[in-house]
């Protein structure tokens, strides 16, 4: 069984199915793969990534040193803008327009209740 996969020529290897040999028949080193119909095989391939071995230590090393670890940096705002975003919004509108009217009916307690409501976390 072979598979002809663009520029690549994928063959299995002894009797495991699974297991693909890929050879490069007119590959360029600066193409990479679309990510979303990307094969496996390809992705690997790409990544210049060894099938069966994975990644060696020294490989993680310079990839961590090169790129940095796989990690999305933590954003922390502005706390005084944080407490202002709670005003911006439909059912934060719908809030402050029952507070007005509540202030304009001199209905003080469902004020309090709504102000409470509408600064909660």
């Amino acid at each position: 069984m072979r598979l002809l996969m663009a520029d690549k020529i994928i063959q299995p290897v002894g009797s495991d199915q699974e297991k693909f040999r890929i050879e490069h028949s007119m590959t360029s080193a600066n193409e990479a793969p679309d990510i979303a119909s990307a094969t496996v095989q390809d992705t690997l391939l790409a990544l210049d990534v060894n099938f069966e071995t994975g990644l060696t230590s020294a490989d993680v090393g310079a990839r961590r040193k090169e790129h940095g670890y796989n990690e999305v940096a933590e954003q922390k705002g502005h706390p005084v803008l944080k407490f202002l975003g709670k005003f911006w919004g439909v059912s934060a509108w719908m809030l402050e327009l029952i507070m007005i009217l509540s202030a304009f009916l001199r209905k003080w307690s469902d004020l309090a209740v709504v102000g409470a409501l509408q600064s909660a976390p």
